[in-house]
């Protein structure tokens, strides 16, 4: 019930709130990872998703795309993992990610 809550809770804030410009310090270990999200109506959804994402430790940039179905993350690995990315609780609901690609950021 916790997590329905949360979930609708994040939406709606998403459906009224707007992703703000992201200024984290990148590290020279951090990865690029590319995920295919399904499950996005609007772009209120992508913005939902935007910013969960940002404000998750360990992720230092999120840019969502409800046209593509597509969302590209910096994060840094000794803090949060790819297996960690795609389990956390936004992707457990109406949003589904599969990882399109996982590489070095340069």
């Amino acid at each position: 019930m916790k997590r329905v809550i949360l979930i609708l809770l994040l939406f709606f804030i998403g459906c009224v709130g707007s992703a703000e410009t992201q200024t984290k310090e990148i590290p020279s270990n951090a990865r690029l990872l590319e995920l295919e999200i399904e499950g996005m109506t609007c772009p209120s959804c992508a913005a939902t998703i935007q910013a969960y994402l940002t404000n998750t430790h360990g992720i230092l940039r999120a840019e969502i795309s409800q046209k593509n179905n597509s969302g590209t993350i910096i994060y840094d690995p000794s803090i949060i993992s790819e297996e960690e990315i795609l389990n956390l609780e936004i992707f457990s609901g109406p949003y589904k990610a599969r990882v399109l690609k996982n590489s070095e950021y340069i």
